[in-house]
């Protein structure tokens, strides 16, 4: 093992936002779980994107100490659903609040990256995302919860249904950051925050990582999304928990700092945002 792989290691990692469900469904959850211990990424954060999910990850807080989950609708996972059936989704998430490892909402928001060409159906979809978000957060504002955002292609968007939530900024952290820093001065401004990916380690990706530095390390989280965007050298290939301490190398080099000072303010700043106690 070389000597930055020893160091990552060696020090204190928690991956705030990945997506196990086919991990858990495909047993092959406990041998990554093996393979993030020896990397050193010591806690997972599952992020819930739909019912299934949602459910499995509960079952799985409750075995294994190590992991975490939320609830949340995706905005690319809304079809067939009703205003009717996201009434009864959101009763059953009080259910889910008293579970054993839940920590918040998400990833809920906006995706316009794959919007229908018909412009019936393309303002209909717009509607429903729009609507089922707005729903979401007035859950998670009423039980005071940390929220995960999802925005592809509707950044302004979500940031202006965000603001008349009136959700407390400082609960409130955008996943999977690609867009520039003048964006990220303005979340932080709201007292939110950006969170990044192995994004940072792409050869194309200079506007994520000016906003990487604009943002700084303070309010700073990392998440591998897991099993999407694994980071260099294994891009193109399935993302695991295991990969963080990559992102996090990338990551101190931009932000001059060493590893383990960038392990000790991450781990601050994840358990601050998310309460958690692994």
């Amino acid at each position: 093992m070389d000597s930055i792989a020893s160091e990552t290691s060696s020090l204190d990692w928690i991956d705030t936002h990945c997506h196990p469900d086919e991990l858990l469904t495909g047993g092959q959850f406990d041998a990554a779980w093996q393979r993030s211990r020896a990397a050193g990424v010591r806690h997972w954060i599952a992020i819930g994107t739909q019912v299934s999910d949602m459910a499995l990850y509960a079952r799985a807080a409750e075995d294994h100490d190590f992991l975490s989950f939320t609830v949340g609708l995706h905005p690319l996972n809304l079809a067939g659903l009703s205003v009717e059936d996201l009434e009864k989704i959101l009763a059953s998430w009080d259910f889910y609040r008293t579970r054993k490892g839940f920590v918040g909402v998400g990833e809920i928001g906006l995706d316009y990256s794959r919007l229908p060409g018909a412009l019936a159906e393309r303002e209909a979809l717009i509607r429903q995302q729009k609507s089922f978000f707005e729903e979401q957060l007035r859950w998670a504002v009423r039980h005071e919860l940390p929220v995960v955002v999802h925005a592809r292609q509707a950044f302004a968007e979500a940031l202006d249904i965000l603001r008349r939530s009136r959700v407390d900024g400082s609960r409130v952290v955008f996943h999977c950051f690609s867009e520039g820093p003048e964006e990220v001065q303005v979340l932080n401004a709201g007292g939110m925050r950006a969170s990044f990916t192995g994004i940072v380690t792409f050869k194309n990706a200079d506007k994520t990582r000016a906003a990487l530095k604009a943002q700084g390390p303070d309010r700073l989280l990392i998440e591998t999304d897991a099993p999407y965007l694994a980071p260099h050298p294994h891009r193109g290939r399935p993302n695991e928990p295991a990969h963080l301490p990559l992102i996090a190398q990338s990551i101190a080099s931009i932000l001059h700092l060493p590893l383990s000072e960038l392990s000790h303010r991450l781990a601050l700043n994840s358990r601050e945002f998310f309460e958690v106690r692994g």
